[in-house]
């Protein structure tokens, strides 16, 4: 006998006003068939990949030969894939036409789908509830187990009615859709930003004083001039809840770090800089960023500089990250160890930059910060309509 669920929280009605079914508690291999179709080895195949976080499936990008003795299996459009060692990075998809054809290993395993919609189906398992729900229930305490099919296939999901699922799928698309529109509009605002920063940084665009006149051109400048390096260890006025977070200039509190392990943390002064040479981030060789938080301490890792002349921060927290700025001037004077980009100090105090006015630095400043305002209401809105979708998502999978 089916069993029965509780109705979820959210539900449809059919066109005429009806009730559809209750839905009807199943197992995932109610509805897929392992696809295996020998394909060709990995030196000839045309390879795609399952991406994490539901971003879709593409093809691999790969520098290196494939071996002559992998063997790949051929995916068509329409069927499932996911990652056996990736799902609890939620590594879901559905192949698409222009990939029909493409190949992939049995660690990428592909499934025809039968007797549910697919949209219907991957919008249920690419809910956190049901990945890392499962997922660590299948991995146990190990972090690299493969979650095979036979695994997947005794996962539980609750479905209603295909009629209800159209229902839900056409409901889900339509926020997509806006999603979507909301990621392009950010990125192309994102990339007019980087249009202007270059124009500006490369001084093909200038501006004007508030009487109209011409500020004073550029003037030339070893970064040695404005920034010097600056080491000064943590005496212990600074607790966990003062370390910074580089990356993205945050606040990163840690309630159990010991006192004598905070001591090795140096200061970072409010307007102050630091260098980040992570080479898993996607910047070339490293980058700068500017701490407009407020005094912290960061780890002994990052290099860090302070003002010795007059500035505007929010002019060099932009000037001292932009690519066209600092793409050569890092090529110089970085040189790669096994993790980092390591900065040479000397050599980038050595380095020449044109540097405006104080009064232009400040025109600058707000004309990219009026950029950011923009882009950061987009950011507000795209974030909104995630957490709408994913609200809804918590009522509709009850």
């Amino acid at each position: 006998m089916i069993k029965r669920v509780k109705v979820a929280k959210l539900r449809f009605k059919a066109d005429d006003g009806s009730e559809f079914p209750e839905w009807e508690e199943k197992k995932i291999g109610d509805f897929l068939n392992e696809s295996r179709i020998p394909g060709h080895t990995g030196k000839q195949a045309k390879k795609l990949t399952v991406k994490l976080w539901a971003k879709g499936i593409v093809p691999k990008e790969s520098y290196l030969q494939g071996s002559e003795g992998t063997q790949y299996y051929v995916r068509h459009a329409g069927q499932l894939m996911y990652g056996k060692l990736d799902f609890l990075n939620c590594a879901f998809g559905i192949v698409p036409e222009e990939l029909d054809g493409y190949e992939s290993t049995i660690d990428s395993p592909a499934f025809d789908i039968h007797g549910i919609l697919s949209d219907y189906l991957l919008a249920y398992i690419t809910r956190k509830e049901f990945y890392k729900r499962n997922g660590d229930l299948a991995n146990g305490t190990r972090k690299a187990k493969r979650i095979q099919p036979d695994v997947f296939f005794d996962m539980d999901i609750n479905v209603p009615s295909l009629p209800e699922q159209k229902k839900i799928a056409d409901f889900l698309s339509t926020i997509d859709e806006i999603i979507t529109t909301t990621e392009a509009e950010l990125t192309a605002w994102q990339e007019r930003k980087k249009g202007v920063m270059q124009k500006i940084f490369n001084r093909e665009v200038r501006f004007k004083a508030d009487d109209g006149s011409e500020f004073p051109e550029w003037e030339e400048k070893k970064f040695g001039d404005i920034w010097k390096r600056i080491v000064v260890k943590n005496d212990g006025s600074f607790g966990g809840d003062k370390i910074i977070s580089v990356a993205n200039m945050k606040w990163a509190p840690k309630d159990d770090v010991r006192d004598d392990y905070l001591k090795t943390y140096n200061l970072l002064p409010s307007s102050a800089i630091a260098f980040e040479g992570n080479r898993n981030n996607s910047y070339s060789y490293g980058r700068f960023v500017l701490n407009d938080i407020g005094d912290g301490i960061v780890s002994h890792v990052f290099v860090c500089f302070e003002p010795i002349a007059d500035i505007i921060p929010a002019f060099w927290k932009e000037y001292i990250h932009a690519e066209c700025v600092m793409g050569k001037i890092l090529r110089k004077c970085t040189k790669s160890s096994t993790m980092m980009h390591d900065l040479v100090v000397p050599d980038f105090l050595k380095q020449i930059i044109f540097v405006p006015s104080l009064p232009e630095q400040k025109k600058i400043a707000d004309c990219l910060s009026s950029l950011d305002d923009v882009i950061n209401q987009i950011k507000a809105e795209l974030s909104a309509w995630k957490e709408f979708k994913k609200g809804l998502l918590q009522q509709m999978f009850v």
